[in-house]
């Protein structure tokens, strides 16, 4: 009969050393429940004595193993040793967490939905905007393979002395130059993908790029993808200093976010061409459908004020707007928004009545839509493809 999840970490933590060389043999053996965005998982951390790192194990991915039955406790326990003996695993230098000088230059920004992780924002700093929140990362190792992180808790925040104002200043410093942004065009990734099935079909290849080209020319409404450099946890680069006036200018426009994931997010140009429900109801879908629970970022679509500089829900940005043009009518100034009431908008391209003229709006929230509905297969793919990278599974082994 297998053992129960307790049972086993305890039988790791009994039998990790016996398997182990004897310089092993006084090293400190711990089981520690490590809290990741979305998820959790326990880690067992062994240390050698009178070293400052320890090696790490991600004990739910071999419970996993073990509990299927693809291996036996003591082969597990075997596979363990053989990986740290072989030093693939990364060593963590511990002063990073008790040393603010050593861990300042390491500090980044992720950002996460807040409600499905209320409990961990009880527990680390955290900055909250709108149903998001930022919270703040330790960088404690990289190297050819990849990078291995550390959510920085309260109880860090304690040990290191400093205000979290200045956590937060040190770590946006930090983000851009350690994962610097990368925009791209979604509709390059669908194209790719769209000649290649065009190709398979038969089409031939001069055929198949003059289609997409015609695509191209029709594409009114630029969707484009913003993450970091390396494509994992970027959605965060939306709140680097200066990001979205930065791509206000390279759109022209006022625009809205759309959450792909915790990895990116999809912006377009504010044109009037979606309204709030539509686009939550996509977004809903995809995250229900096509992203993994651990990748979901929120439901909700957000749009950015150029000239107010205003970030916001989409839906409270058309309320707010409802409200000034109902003050404009009756010529007052608009107070503020009160934005717990659910005023709908009249806006003529937000309306739910269609007009002679609202008709091309129409066409082109169609096509819009349809783009994003596109994006869900690539990114199943996308998300398939960095879970198969050593970068990602190093990464999940420390976080």
């Amino acid at each position: 009969m297998a053992m129960n999840f307790d049972e086993f970490k305890e039988k790791v933590k009994e039998s990790i050393r016996d398997v182990l060389p004897e310089k092993y043999q006084d090293a400190a053996v711990d089981m520690v429940d490590t809290e990741k965005i979305n998820s959790t998982y326990t880690a067992l951390y062994v240390r050698p004595e009178g070293k400052n790192f320890a090696f790490v194990l991600n004990m739910d991915e071999y419970y996993e193993d073990y509990a299927a039955g693809q291996k036996s406790i003591e082969k597990t326990i075997r596979d363990m040793s053989g990986i740290i003996q072989s030093n693939k695993l990364p060593s963590v230098d511990m002063s990073l967490f008790r040393d603010y000088e050593m861990a300042k230059e390491n500090l980044y920004i992720r950002v996460c939905g807040v409600e499905q992780n209320r409990d961990l924002l009880e527990r680390v700093p955290h900055h909250k905007v709108e149903d998001m929140a930022i919270i703040y990362y330790l960088r404690v190792f990289e190297d050819e393979d990849g990078s291995g992180s550390a959510m920085v808790t309260n109880n860090m925040l304690y040990h290191y002395g400093i205000s979290q104002e200045q956590l937060h200043q040190d770590a946006m410093g930090n983000s851009q130059e350690l994962f610097p942004p990368r925009l791209f065009s979604i509709f390059d990734v669908i194209a790719d993908r769209l000649r290649e099935e065009m190709i398979e079909e038969g089409i031939p290849e001069m055929m198949a790029d003059k289609l997409i080209q015609s695509y191209r020319e029709m594409d009114q409404t630029p969707l484009i993808g913003l993450t970091n450099e390396r494509e994992i946890n970027g959605a965060g680069v939306l709140f680097y200093p200066d990001m979205m006036d930065k791509i206000g200018r390279e759109l022209g426009s006022d625009f809205i976010v759309i959450p792909s994931s915790v990895h990116e997010v999809l912006l377009m140009p504010d044109n009037g061409c979606t309204s709030a429900n539509e686009l939550k109801n996509v977004v809903s879908k995809i995250n229900r459908t096509e992203v993994a629970p651990e990748d979901r970022l929120t439901n909700e679509a957000y749009h950015y004020d150029r000239k107010n500089q205003v970030f916001e829900k989409l839906s409270s940005y058309e309320v707010r707007m409802a409200e000034t043009d109902r003050a404009e009518n009756i010529g007052l100034t608009p107070a503020k928004t009160d934005m717990s009431k659910d005023v709908p908008p009249k806006t003529e391209a937000r309306s739910g009545h269609t007009t002679a003229r609202e008709q091309p709006v129409k066409k082109e929230r169609k096509s819009v839509l349809k783009r994003l509905e596109q994006k869900k297969a690539e990114i199943k793919v996308r998300e398939a493809g960095k879970e198969k990278t050593q970068g990602k599974l190093k990464e999940n082994a420390l976080e």
